[in-house]
């Protein structure tokens, strides 16, 4: 997923000609160190990249980096704080912020405890912020938004046992309960990842609250 997000980020900047939005990025990366050295590598050896780029065009100073978060009140600062650059894009006009990335929107969650209802309802509101201010933003500025989420494996846990499968057997019975999260995802096998059965780490109830 994050290699789908490095690749974005350049095709932003690409003329219009060449497929690309013809702007600049910012790239929201949540877990751990970004992977700068990465994209170094996708400039330098992608042929699609370089080529239809202008003469003197350093990809990396149109990819406005905010790096690592560690819990939902900082995505919520970082992403506030987005409204500058926006505003006043430090590229200039010509070349405006046209793709936010998340990478990803589920780990600043981790922390956050969603055992209880009060639990769930927090980090629901916290959701519904931030999607509605991303919506905003596409709305405003005429930009795409692209969240990356985690997947656990849909372990089969009918025994009763608890462990890793009872996040997804809670999960499978959400779905199952609730005709319309089938009818927007299908059942819950449906989902597959290297051929493994997978249901969202944010599980379908928060997923859908940022779905555009």
């Amino acid at each position: 997923k994050t290699q789908l997000c490095l690749q974005l980020l350049l095709a932003a900047q690409l003329p219009p000609s060449a497929g690309g939005l013809g702007g600049a990025a910012v790239y929201i990366h949540t877990e751990g160190r970004a992977p700068m050295q990465r994209l170094k590598q996708i400039i330098a050896t992608h042929p699609g990249v370089a080529p239809n780029l202008p003469q003197g065009h350093d990809p990396l100073d149109f990819v406005y980096l905010v790096k690592t978060l560690d819990d939902a009140d900082g995505l919520w600062n970082a992403l506030a704080s987005c409204a500058a650059v926006l505003g006043d894009p430090p590229a200039g006009a010509e070349r405006p912020v046209r793709l936010i990335i998340v990478d990803s929107i589920s780990s600043p969650f981790r922390e956050m405890d969603a055992s209880d209802r009060a639990g769930l309802n927090d980090r629901s509101g916290m959701l519904w912020r931030i999607s509605a201010l991303l919506k905003e933003y596409a709305h405003r500025h005429d930009l795409a938004v692209v969240l990356t989420n985690h997947v656990a494996d849909a372990v089969d846990n009918t025994d009763g046992k608890s462990g890793a499968g009872g996040s997804s057997r809670s999960h499978n019975l959400f779905f199952n309960s609730v005709p319309r999260m089938r009818r927007l995802y299908g059942p819950p096998g449906d989902l597959r990842s290297s051929g493994r059965p997978v249901v969202p780490s944010l599980a379908g109830r928060h997923v859908h609250t940022c779905r555009a």
